[in-house]
């Protein structure tokens, strides 16, 4: 190493002519650090030096919580279904908002808020039901920073499945993509139509919001806690015409007690 660093600093004139080239002067930047793994010889440096990148490599091969927020990024660009091109073209274009279990609803509001402003709509990746939960506080949160901006309008939000991806050795899951815009103001009941439940099945729920929508303009759902908020996106993105749902927070009395809990409006969407 020092015969190497010596011979570097007595050619400095000819590498005033001749350039070192970026592959050599990453060797020399290498054996100018080795001296600093006091203990060690060269070659154990080297070794100990090629065990640890191979260890980095297989870690982001076998997937997990290193992947993180990347591979959520990633992943929601890639639609479950054809049916839902035109919002994968839509949330390809800007990376879409990313909410998580443990995201400040308040700090991805204003985010969401900042967007819409720039852009007139834009999206969410949630993953899970407390993601889902959040992603909609985040909407009520907007709502109130933007109610100069909305002129009497209110945020909506059209969700679609996703596919998440997490690498080529670990399987997928599938997320919710919330297209978030503004709409107009529906008149929204004292009680919901049809409440729903955490193990409420999202299939027949699709099924009763589509016949629902057939005779009346919107129909609302009576939902607490995070799993039956999510329960209540699922099928809302099932029905058929894809609603644009309306969050609202709602308190509910139940054997005296009030639990905060969310309304949230399907409204039928318009003919093109």
């Amino acid at each position: 190493v020092r015969a190497y660093s010596a011979k570097s600093t007595t050619s400095g004139a000819a590498q005033a002519s001749h350039p070192v080239r970026p592959r050599a002067a990453m060797r020399s930047a290498r054996a100018a650090a080795l001296p600093a793994l006091v203990g060690l010889t060269w070659l154990q440096a080297a070794i100990a030096a090629r065990q640890q990148s191979q260890s980095i490599a297989a870690a982001g091969r076998r997937g997990g919580a290193a992947v993180g927020e990347l591979g959520r990024i990633a992943a929601a660009r890639r639609p479950l279904a054809p049916e839902d091109g035109d919002a994968a073209q839509a949330a390809g274009a800007i990376s879409p908002l990313i909410s998580t279990p443990t995201v400040n609803p308040a700090k991805l509001g204003s985010a969401l808020a900042a967007r819409l402003r720039v852009q007139g709509s834009a999206h969410i990746s949630a993953t899970g039901p407390e993601a889902t939960h959040k992603a909609l506080k985040a909407v009520l949160l907007a709502s109130g920073y933007m109610s100069e901006e909305l002129s009497g309008r209110v945020l909506a939000v059209t969700p679609s499945r996703y596919e998440i991806w997490r690498g080529a050795d670990v399987d997928s899951f599938v997320g919710n993509m919330l297209e978030v815009r503004p709409v107009d103001k529906v008149d929204v009941p004292e009680e919901p139509d049809a409440l729903v439940a955490g193990n409420t099945s999202a299939g027949r729920l699709a099924e009763h919001v589509s016949l629902q929508l057939e005779e009346k303009s919107a129909i609302t759902l009576g939902c607490i806690g995070a799993r039956a908020v999510n329960t209540a996106l699922k099928a809302a993105g099932r029905a058929t015409g894809k609603p644009a749902v309306i969050p609202m927070e709602h308190k509910f009395e139940s054997n005296g007690k009030t639990l905060t809990g969310m309304l949230l409006t399907c409204v039928r969407s318009s003919p093109e």
